[in-house]
């Protein structure tokens, strides 16, 4: 089984985002993913089931060969034989986060980032790269990207002082993203799209080619 992560302090930089378009991804070439939701708003069953979550419901969701489940506060059990892959999307509570994802023995993770905090985040990616065993690879990528707002360039030198790789694309914001979330589907299939729209369906395809195809293990920084 591949786990992957995604994980930083800051809500709005697309973690759920990037976790949620993975599994529809997964569903759609039928490969068998369990996502796991430690998200205070259950950000990530919600979206993948296109409808509201709310206390007492039941705590997965089964859509083709996915499924999404709430995760634990304190123990995380699931069976491994039953998925090739499993996507965490973690809080936005980054100490709180890293207690619980300790649990797992993650392949990599993902610390989304927005162009406006990019400084900021540097310092939650350190804590992450601390936390986690050295088997992991820790991933930056830009999200959510406002326009003039890109990653900056003491940005990518605090990372490659700490050894962090980054995405080779950063994916632009679009309401498309929004849409697609509020429907349940992913961006590709939000109708026709064109400009700022279609660099974000491409990068976020090329986002989910990427894990499928495990190409983050060659990834250096």
């Amino acid at each position: 089984m591949t786990k992957i992560g995604f994980l930083i302090h800051k809500g709005g930089v697309g973690k759920t985002t990037l976790a949620v378009h993975l599994l529809w991804w997964m569903k759609e070439k039928k490969i068998k993913a369990l996502g796991i939701d430690f998200d205070n708003q259950s950000g990530l069953i919600r979206l993948f089931s296109g409808y509201e979550w709310e206390q007492g419901d039941e705590p997965i969701y089964r859509r083709g060969s996915v499924e999404v489940i709430l995760g634990a506060k304190d123990n995380i059990i699931y069976d491994k034989s039953k998925y090739d892959f499993l996507i965490v999307d973690g809080r936005p509570e980054i100490d709180v986060s890293i207690t619980l994802m300790k649990q797992i023995d993650f392949d990599v993770i993902y610390c989304p980032i927005k162009g406006r905090f990019s400084i900021e985040g540097t310092a939650d990616i350190k804590k992450v790269r601390d936390a986690v065993s050295p088997k992991t690879k820790i991933i930056a990528i830009g999200n959510m990207i406002d326009k003039g707002w890109y990653l900056k360039k003491e940005f990518y030198k605090a990372l490659e002082e700490m050894n962090v790789p980054v995405f080779k694309d950063q994916i632009p914001y679009t309401t498309k993203i929004a849409i697609s979330e509020g429907d349940g589907i992913p961006i590709w299939k939000v109708g026709r799209y064109r400009g700022t729209q279609t660099r974000a369906v491409e990068v976020i395809k090329a986002f989910c080619r990427f894990n499928v195809e495990k190409k983050w293990e060659k990834v250096e920084c």
